[in-house]
């Protein structure tokens, strides 16, 4: 559940070979806040 929130995260971004550029970082960075906001919602 620790990385729940990577399906907020494109494919393209989590399957891409090599480095991310900064924008692409901090959208992979994101999937914390992702994950929380979801978990939020369970009962």
């Amino acid at each position: 559940m620790h990385d729940i929130g990577k399906i907020a995260v494109p494919d393209a971004i989590l399957n891409k070979p090599g480095k991310l550029t900064a924008e692409e970082y901090g959208v992979m960075k994101s999937h914390t806040v992702q994950g929380a906001k979801l978990l939020e919602k369970i009962p």
